[in-house]
């Protein structure tokens, strides 16, 4: 018995260094995999280049393009990376599934420092493994902060299925738990997997005074307790959008300058502003001189009476890599 628990031992020392071997002896190099994402600024979204990406626990790191795009070779497994600019708050994931030759897509958001004086440190979150029973999971959560003295958390989002918002209204299809008043204590989280099947992930993220950001990733195996008919494709898709150069716009247009500019909008009294156009054919109405300006789009489509109704629909903005809608 024992001398299979040092063997066991062993492989995880040889896994651990970066090696293994092979029944026969042979010593064999790591399996990898790739992430690749994008890094944008939080306020409006525009492509953050310059960003030291670097693999957590390792040497390997690369750099955003123009265009905040980046790709990275990872060894396979549960792994983390660290984004980095000078001026820039810091941000960190951890918990990235990285299959071997395979590619994971993470984009991030990136914030200028509030105080160049506090660290430019993610907090530090810590969370066990999840429990499952039945369709609730729950878990012991943590968050530190670096100088405490100096610092604090400010918003802390606990989120399933999907990465989570401080917005209620942009963010009402995601099933999560906004901790606003939370400071890092010791607590037992408990969510609601109802609806979920496969293998689900956990987000957490967490911010801190001076903007940095770090996100947890767990991951729970829920089993469908039955097959459900998959929903029906939309159709008939339009978009009515529209630019505003307030970055303070939150909600449905909860400010009255923007809500009496799209009722304008609706009412053909500012048609330059408008656009009637197919999802995919839909550009970003940002005049040049608007600097991290917030969009603003509605969209309309027609869905089967007779189909199943989803949970939600996710509306998804694509740009390639030369950084083009």
């Amino acid at each position: 018995m024992r001398s299979r628990w040092v063997s066991a031992l062993t492989f995880l020392v040889l896994v651990a260094g970066g090696l293994l071997f092979s029944g026969c002896g042979q010593l064999v190099a790591p399996q990898t995999g790739w992430v690749e994402g994008y890094v944008s600024d939080k306020k409006g979204g525009d492509p953050v280049p310059g960003v030291v990406v670097r693999v957590l626990g390792g040497k390997v790191q690369t750099t955003t393009n123009e265009h905040g795009y980046y790709r990275i070779q990872v060894p396979a497994g549960i792994r983390g990376l660290s984004f980095a600019k000078e001026g820039y708050a810091g941000a960190r994931v951890e918990g990235l599934w990285v299959k071997p030759k395979e590619t994971t897509y993470y984009s991030t958001l990136l914030l200028e420092a509030f105080d160049p004086t506090l660290p430019t440190t993610p907090p530090k979150i810590r969370a066990s493994n999840p429990i499952v029973d039945g369709d609730q999971a729950t878990f012991t959560l943590s968050v530190e902060v670096a100088e405490p003295e100096r610092n604090a958390l400010t918003f802390t989002d606990v989120a399933v299925g999907a990465v989570g918002g401080s917005s209620g209204h942009l963010n009402k299809t995601v099933r999560h738990r906004r901790m606003f008043g939370y400071h890092g204590e010791r607590t037992e989280i408990e969510v609601s997997l109802a609806g979920f099947s496969g293998l689900v992930p956990i987000h957490i993220v967490s911010y801190d005074l001076n903007h940095n950001r770090a996100e947890l990733i767990r991951y729970v195996k829920v089993e469908a307790e039955e097959e459900e008919p998959a929903p029906a494709a939309p159709s008939d898709l339009a978009a009515l959008a529209l630019t505003f150069g307030d970055v303070a716009v939150f909600g449905p247009l909860g400010h009255t300058p923007a809500r009496a500019a799209l009722e304008k909008v609706r009412q053909g009294k500012l048609a330059g502003l408008k656009t009637w156009a197919p999802l995919k054919n839909l550009a970003p109405m940002a005049d040049e001189r608007l600097k991290k300006a917030v969009s603003w789009v509605e969209l309309t489509f027609n869905y089967p009476e007779d189909a199943p109704a989803p949970d939600y629909f996710e509306i998804w903005r694509k740009r390639n890599l030369e950084g083009e809608d």
